[in-house]
């Protein structure tokens, strides 16, 4: 059996046969929240934090809302990649095991989202580019401290036997933790300790490249990526 929203010898997943089934299990208003957010986002990211204003206020769950629109996404995106037909997807969700019934519902729904498959397509490679190459960040605490000093060597070479029992008071420490991911899904979680100097150094480090991707972003506006753009 070939499927062709899967590509040349592709096969659906698991994830894929739940993600649909979520979207299937849905009321027709959950329904189109879904489809008005695809309509109107720019990535048609539903992994981005926050949820989406109109996702939050709707009844849906979050994990209704980003494994239903994920299975939306992924029909999408073969649509545009592979060349299909409407017809190609609804057979192969046929294949798949959806029923008439939830076929009458799905392919006209794909219908009316077939103007933004494109922009669903190129978006994905977007966010490939943004993984791709060097590990990227998942996430970055900072922690404040006070770090308590004492007097003595840290190897007991002092020349006054009790020196270690002295508090001489506390400092400040901050612990900055970096947590990153490759494209095989290897995570590394690296602490590093900061003086308040150090900290200082730091802010305005991001500050000027702050500045200076703004700069990059209006030299550069007229090759932008821009998911809008693409219908």
């Amino acid at each position: 059996m070939e499927y062709r929203i899967f590509g040349p010898g592709g096969s659906p997943s698991e994830g894929f046969r739940r993600n649909i089934q979520e979207w299937v299990k849905l009321d027709g208003t959950q329904r189109d929240a879904i489809g008005d957010w695809l309509l109107a986002s720019k990535d048609c990211d539903p992994s981005a934090s926050p949820l989406p204003a109109s996702i939050a206020a709707s009844t849906l769950l979050p994990e209704q809302f980003r494994h239903a629109a994920d299975g939306l996404r992924g029909l999408l995106w073969a649509w545009q990649e592979y060349g299909l037909q409407l017809s190609d997807i609804e057979r192969d969700l046929l294949l798949i095991g959806l029923d008439s019934e939830a076929l009458a519902v799905i392919v006209p729904f794909l219908a009316r989202l077939s103007r933004i498959k494109r922009r669903v397509w190129a978006c994905d490679y977007a966010t490939s580019k943004q993984v791709e190459g060097l590990p990227t960040m998942d996430g970055l605490n900072f922690t404040c401290e006070a770090r308590a000093v004492f007097g003595g060597d840290p190897a007991g070479r002092d020349p006054v036997r009790d020196s270690y029992k002295q508090f001489l008071g506390v400092i400040p420490v901050i612990i900055m933790e970096l947590i990153t991911s490759d494209n095989n899904g290897n995570n590394e979680r690296t602490a590093i300790q900061l003086s308040e100097e150090d900290f200082e150094w730091l802010r305005k480090a991001i500050e000027r490249t702050h500045e200076q991707l703004s700069i990059m972003k209006e030299r550069t506006a007229a090759v932008a990526f821009d998911g809008n753009g693409l219908q």
